[in-house]
């Protein structure tokens, strides 16, 4: 029943992203993710910058609204210390030619004023920089 779900919403993603690129709207998109990582996933972010990496599995949610991103990483309470909050900063171009993430901008379709973007299923990123601040609000 989920895998008949997941291939619905899959084929729907990619008609709403071809619909958006060959729309008049903008076609590189800033959004933002924020929640917590353990501390061994930052360090592989911090080894991989430069690099493509993070195949997804799951559909991966972000907010053009960078507000919405820095209240999802600074809500979510790290269980141990070994857990810290983050923020991605994603930059996305419809029309790269090499483009590794099929996304699409789903604010139309729900309820909420969050700016939803979402990367599909198997969306590579490439990472190109990792910093430190202790002052999330600094991003």
């Amino acid at each position: 029943m989920y895998k008949h779900i997941e291939n619905e919403q899959l084929q729907y993603l990619v008609q709403l992203e071809e619909q958006q690129s060959n729309s008049s709207l903008d076609k590189i998109i800033h959004s933002y993710r924020g929640q917590i990582i353990s501390i061994e996933e930052l360090e592989i972010f911090q080894s991989s910058v430069r690099q493509y990496v993070y195949p997804l599995i799951v559909f991966f949610s972000t907010s053009k609204n960078k507000q919405v991103g820095l209240t999802c990483a600074q809500s979510n309470d790290p269980n141990t210390s070994s857990q810290i909050p983050v923020i991605f900063i994603i930059e996305s171009d419809i029309d790269s030619p090499i483009s590794t993430a099929s996304f699409a901008d789903i604010q139309h379709l729900i309820q909420f004023d969050n700016e939803e973007v979402l990367f599909m299923i198997g969306a590579v990123f490439h990472i190109v920089a990792v910093k430190l601040d202790s002052d999330i609000d600094n991003l």
